[in-house]
């Protein structure tokens, strides 16, 4: 596909300075991100039960630093047939 990756900026772009805001996933779940966007600050993304697919269930916590960069955090994945991992995004 054409185009510049995504880097997650779709997501913190909708949010307002300085407050908590609750999104939910394509297939329900929510996400909720907490941070000063103006201030280029991190942010913190805490999904909750979301699901960007129907058959996969994500929960956990990352950090954004848009200043390096870089993501970082733990997401707890739980999909069909009671299968479930864990994905670590390392600093």
């Amino acid at each position: 596909m054409g185009g510049p990756p995504d880097r997650g900026g779709r997501v913190p772009a909708r949010v307002q300075r300085d407050e908590r805001q609750r999104r939910h996933g394509l297939y329900g779940g929510r996400v909720t991100v907490q941070g000063p966007y103006y201030a280029y600050a991190p942010l913190v993304l805490d999904f909750q039960g979301n699901r960007f697919v129907r058959d996969l269930d994500v929960s956990g916590s990352v950090s954004w630093n848009r200043i390096q960069d870089r993501v970082a955090g733990r997401l707890l994945v739980a999909g069909a047939k009671g299968l479930r991992g864990q994905l670590v995004i390392p600093h």
